[in-house]
């Protein structure tokens, strides 16, 4: 058994250190070194990865084109419960007019849309009522009028009166490139220019 002193080299109260403590010791700060070097061997990688992009070259490749959202949608919470149709469809067509500006962003129309309507499901003492319905639009269009219009002909499907509506919202189907519904229309003949 081996002595050490406790207090430095004031060499007095010496109090045994057996070899199983030494060696519990030893391994200690030896994983403490292994994690010290990974840890620094990590930031080392980091550090050469930022230093590469700082200095104009970039780690990781940039997307030369957004990839296009696939379905615009827009809904719309309300602060207070909506029980009239008036006051739905007032919201629907905002919310139609905003989901068209964003698909007309990325040069888009769409041939089909949904519209959907739900009530508060956290208050469970009222009644209860959600639904939803998709409408084929005649032609791929991005004009927010016939847009709204084809909106509102599907709230007026699944609208309901006497309920307390909570939120409602429009999502884009079937989107077309914008040019790519442009071609789809009929053509005009001169005479009817």
């Amino acid at each position: 058994m081996r002595l050490a002193s406790s207090h430095g080299s004031l060499g007095h109260c010496r109090m045994p250190v057996r070899a199983s403590q030494r060696n519990r010791d030893h391994d200690t700060a030896r994983a403490a070194r292994r994690r010290s070097s990974s840890d620094s061997r990590a930031i080392q990688r980091r550090a050469r990865a930022h230093g590469v992009e700082l200095r104009g070259l970039p780690c990781i490749e940039l997307e030369e084109v957004t990839p296009d959202r696939k379905s615009p949608v827009a809904s719309r919470s309300f602060g207070q419960a909506v029980e009239t149709r008036g006051g739905l469809e007032e919201a629907v067509s905002i919310c139609t007019a905003r989901a068209a500006e964003k698909m007309r962003r990325q040069n888009l129309a769409t041939a089909s849309l949904a519209v959907w309507i739900e009530t508060n499901s956290f208050k469970p003492k009222e009644r209860q009522y959600s639904a939803s319905k998709a409408v084929r639009l005649p032609m791929a269009t991005a004009d927010s009028g016939k847009l709204i219009a084809a909106a509102s002909a599907a709230l007026g499907i699944i609208f309901k009166p006497d309920y307390r509506y909570k939120k409602t919202g429009v999502t884009f189907l079937e989107l077309t490139r914008g040019l790519e519904a442009m071609l789809a229309l009929p053509t005009m003949h001169a005479a009817t220019l």
